[in-house]
């Protein structure tokens, strides 16, 4: 079986050779192909080159395309911390925000030539845009202050929300365009546990989070697209609730 050929089998559960590898530090050689989202060519530094095969970090006291200044040394895995509030008062600051263009020029450099290489190694290819909603949104807004207006401030909460879905659905669009469908996984990430319990009252997800991821996988898996979604800790609170429903169905 050729990578991709284990990859979906393992995803579909279809009795692999083996146990696929998603990183080509565990054994030398991985399974995976990573293609990374750059940021735009107006928001570098122009002393760099830029390829959607290397995973773009902020530099200390750096800031990035959406306003975030961070503290980060750049390297390794440690992604650093944004360390100021790009968007303080959602009430006032939201209507004049301008968010990020997903489709902007240079998101995707070096995508062709990523790709073929992918396929003479008939590789499982996998776009990883991170930060999807929840992260992004305390990155911009401060961790408590979004703790506190998920509850105090519903509509305002909504609207950013849905405009970083809106973020990822043109990614994922712009991807599918110019990969003309070879690529085969959407990969995002948002924290959402802590070691005891979901971050946020169960409910508040399913309200204003749940229908936004619906709407952002719906079109990676128009775009023919599998899902892969970290989310870290002890997240039963939503998953529970979800193998409830899919019994239920089941079931019926």
């Amino acid at each position: 079986m050729t990578s991709y050929e284990i990859m979906k089998a393992n995803i579909h559960f279809q009795n692999p050779d083996r146990i696929s590898l998603r990183f080509d530090r565990i054994a030398g050689k991985g399974d995976v192909c990573r293609i990374f989202v750059l940021p735009p060519k107006n928001k570098r530094d122009n002393s760099k080159t830029y390829s959607v095969s290397k995973k773009v970090r902020p530099n200390d006291n750096e800031y990035d395309e959406w306003g975030c200044l961070w503290r980060s040394d750049g390297k390794g895995s440690s992604m650093g911390e944004p360390c100021n509030i790009a968007l303080p008062d959602l009430e006032t600051d939201l209507k004049d925000y301008e968010f990020s263009d997903p489709k902007a020029e240079g998101r995707f450099d070096g995508l062709e030539e990523a790709l073929k290489q992918a396929e003479e190694k008939q590789l499982y290819v996998q776009l990883n845009s991170p930060q999807c909603i929840f992260e992004r949104m305390h990155f911009l807004h401060g961790y408590e202050d979004t703790l506190c207006d998920i509850m105090e401030l519903p509509d305002e909460i909504n609207e950013l929300a849905e405009k970083l879905a809106d973020y990822q659905i043109g990614i994922i669009e712009e991807a599918y365009r110019l990969g003309k469908g070879r690529i085969h996984c959407y990969d995002t990430t948002d924290d959402w546990g802590t070691q005891q319990a979901l971050m946020i009252p169960p409910r508040k997800f399913r309200e204003i989070f749940k229908p936004q991821y619906k709407r952002i996988f719906d079109t990676a898996h128009r775009c023919g697209m599998d899902i892969r979604f970290h989310t870290d800790g002890k997240i039963n609170g939503v998953v529970s609730e979800t193998q409830r429903t899919i019994e239920t169905i089941l079931k019926n």
